[in-house]
């Protein structure tokens, strides 16, 4: 993602206070949060790397950035702001973690949004002019709870806190995800589901024989190919850690047990009831 290419989506902006004593344990986001210590402090980072932040101080906290909070004696109020630098197709799904990496499932890395500073870690930033940049942080807050029409405005202003607090911390030369990229991206998330090629297409604004050759041309395989590829790894992850046939059907969006089967003894040759004791004898 460039600079140009931001287009923020808020997906949660409130007043919050949270009660000494109180801890919230190591965990990664998979979006932005913007906090503003309006009163009281608190510590947050992770491992021994832990900095203490207070009243005045704006925090940025990219996704996949480690960090936990612990109070410091005092109630720690802190208005903030979720949200995405870019809408993308998994902005709708993302959702404000409390997980620690280790405990995020394979989809939910995948909906983890790009860290586009030069830093992976925590920001903490500064304006000469903050009083302006608070009063546009509450406007955002306020606009977001009293005004659900506002969203554009919502978006503008927050783009003008961004322009004001990132002024150089910005990685300018990462490239954009390709429109092919971002599909096998998508493919990646949802290849449980029923994917079709009609769906894919209106969803990416493309042609469908366009889409087809482009993505042949850049993973040497077809889409569905692809999909069922994807399926027939799961399937096999699955049996391998001894899930029933019928659980992993269902898992991977089939109508019946018969049709998994044969969707399975298509792909491999093999059956899945034969492959899994195959597994189990190894």
């Amino acid at each position: 993602m460039t600079v140009y290419e931001i287009n923020p989506y808020i997906r949660r902006a409130i007043h919050s206070v949270l009660k000494h004593p109180f801890s919230i344990k190591e965990r990664v986001l998979l979006d932005y949060e913007l906090l503003y210590v309006q009163e009281g402090a608190c510590k947050v980072g992770a491992d021994d790397n832990n900095r203490k932040y207070q009243t005045g101080d704006f925090i940025l906290i990219p996704p996949g950035v480690k960090h936990a909070f612990k109070s410091v004696g005092i109630d720690f109020n802190q208005p903030h702001i979720h949200f995405d630098l870019q809408y993308d197709y998994f902005s709708a799904q993302r959702f404000i973690s409390f997980k620690n990496e280790s405990d995020l499932s394979a989809k939910e890395k995948e909906m983890m949004g790009q860290n586009i500073f030069r830093a992976s870690d925590i920001q903490i930033v500064q304006n000469n002019d903050k009083q302006q940049l608070v009063d546009k942080f509450y406007q955002i807050i306020d606009l977001y709870a009293h005004e659900p029409q506002a969203e554009l405005r919502c978006k503008g202003i927050l783009c003008e806190i961004l322009s004001e607090l990132l002024s150089g911390k910005l990685e300018k030369c990462q490239p954009a995800e390709s429109e092919i990229q971002q599909v096998k991206r998508y493919l990646d998330l949802n290849f449980t589901n029923v994917i079709r090629l009609e769906h894919l297409s209106a969803y990416f604004y493309m042609n469908k024989y366009t889409l087809l050759r482009q993505f042949q041309k850049a993973y040497g395989i077809g889409i569905m190919e692809y999909v069922n590829k994807r399926k027939v790894e799961y399937a096999k992850q699955l049996l391998q850690e001894k899930k029933s046939i019928t659980e992993i059907g269902d898992a991977l969006g089939f109508s019946s047990i018969y049709t998994f089967s044969r969707f399975f003894k298509n792909q491999t040759g093999c059956a899945p009831k034969y492959y899994a004791q195959e597994a189990k004898d190894q």
